[in-house]
């Protein structure tokens, strides 16, 4: 792991403020210091919405209240007469809303507040639906979940779904099947909706063990929600001259299909690098012996190194040691990535590689995902960019990330 120099965060929540002098909030997260969220509610027309119901959801209780079988909403409550909501006496920090009227709705993730007084105005929108069949060889899912919402819908005996009443926006869909009397869930695949789009005839197939790092919508990463992990910048601007400069920032910010975007401009010192990673585990315990491939969506110009990294060498050798990986060369229209495995490689030059570390020496104990730019495969002064989108992992369970 390179020097890390800064988290990339995003806020992204389009609203319109009015005055509000009983509420002090803090920034970040939409928590006052006493535990408060407020906002003001109205229909797509401007007219006031009053009435209507609005759910709180903790970001990174939500797979535990679904393993416990329980509401997902920590709290609920009714917008007054002037369509405003307040929720007290709150003790975590992130949450989605989700503000359901007869006709019209809206699901802010990742709901976050200035600091200025103001409430913010949420507008509402038309419902989507989504219709389509749910299945797979070996297993027999028996509902459809949107992660971090309480949207759900039951799957019939031809395998079939139907969900209504959906707000606009971008969504990672969840199966959850029985594996004899024990219950699982896996991953289906990403869908964006629009306002008062109907979309019928998908065909999701749910795989065991896929499971979504971050697709950037909103800035909320699957995986981070649930263990604490995070993105990560690293360069090496550790010396007086000649180092590397880079330029993170989010591409698409407010639609569904928002991406993560990277510029690097290669400095002249003898081995420039920069890039950025996800902490997958901050505790470096998931194991990912049994990992098939991780896959993504990109595109730019230039060479980018992907590799995944664990604390065997991370413990063993100076920080910034070379870890099992490999090279993608960036176009500039979008592509899917697919690397297996199998073609993750120690460089040859590397201290790991002439001590005869293998794949299998250190699956058992990975930290994080890295995409790094150097020298090794584009040259002095080069700039290379990179817009990522969809990260996923294939054949990882989520117990094996949570053990």
């Amino acid at each position: 792991m390179k020097l890390n120099i800064a988290r990339v965060i995003i806020i992204c929540v389009s609203t319109v403020y009015l005055s509000c002098q009983s509420t002090t909030f803090s920034g970040g997260g939409g928590v006052e210091g006493e535990g408060r969220i407020c906002a003001s509610v109205v229909y797509s027309d401007g007219t006031v919405a009053s009435g209507v119901r609005v759910r709180l959801i903790d970001k990174r209780g939500w797979w535990d209240r679904i393993q416990d079988n329980v509401n997902v909403a920590i709290d609920s409550t009714l917008t007054d007469s002037a369509g405003v909501f307040l929720f007290e006496n709150l003790t975590a920090t992130e949450y989605n809303l989700e503000i359901l009227g007869m006709f019209e709705g809206l699901l802010v993730p990742d709901f976050r507040q200035t600091g200025d007084g103001a409430v913010p105005v949420l507008s509402l929108g038309r419902y989507a639906t989504i219709a389509g069949t749910i299945a797979h060889e070996k297993m027999e899912p028996d509902t459809v979940l949107m992660y971090g919402t309480s949207f759900r819908a039951l799957v019939g005996d031809d395998n079939t779904f139907f969900l209504d009443k959906i707000p606009e926006g971008k969504y990672y869909v969840l199966a959850k099947y029985a594996v004899g009397s024990v219950k699982r869930i896996a991953g289906a695949g990403v869908i964006s909706v629009l306002q008062g789009q109907s979309l019928s005839g998908l065909t999701l197939l749910p795989q065991p063990g896929t499971l979504l790092i971050d697709d950037f919508s909103n800035a909320q990463p699957f995986l981070g929600m649930i263990n604490g992990g995070g993105w990560y910048t690293f360069i090496d601007q550790d010396t007086t001259c000649c180092y590397s400069t880079m330029h993170m920032e989010y591409g698409g910010i407010g639609s569904p299909d928002q991406t993560l975007r990277c510029t690097v401009v290669l400095g002249y010192r003898e081995f420039p690098y920069a890039g950025f990673g996800y902490i997958i585990d901050p505790a470096c315990n998931s194991d990912f012996s049994t990992l098939e491939k991780v896959t993504f969506r990109a595109r730019g110009s230039g060479s980018v190194r992907i590799s995944i990294e664990g604390a065997l060498i991370d413990s063993r050798y100076e920080e910034g040691e070379s870890q099992f990986g490999t090279f993608i060369q960036l176009d500039s229209s979008w592509v899917w990535y697919d690397i297996p495995a199998d073609s993750l490689k120690l460089p040859d030059y590397s201290a790991p590689f002439r001590d005869g570390y293998q794949w299998k020496d250190v699956t058992t104990s990975i930290c994080r995902i890295e995409f790094e730019v150097s020298v090794s495969c584009n040259s002095h002064g080069d700039t290379v960019r990179i817009e990522l989108d969809d990260l996923m992992v294939h054949g990882v369970l989520l117990e094996d990330i949570l053990r």
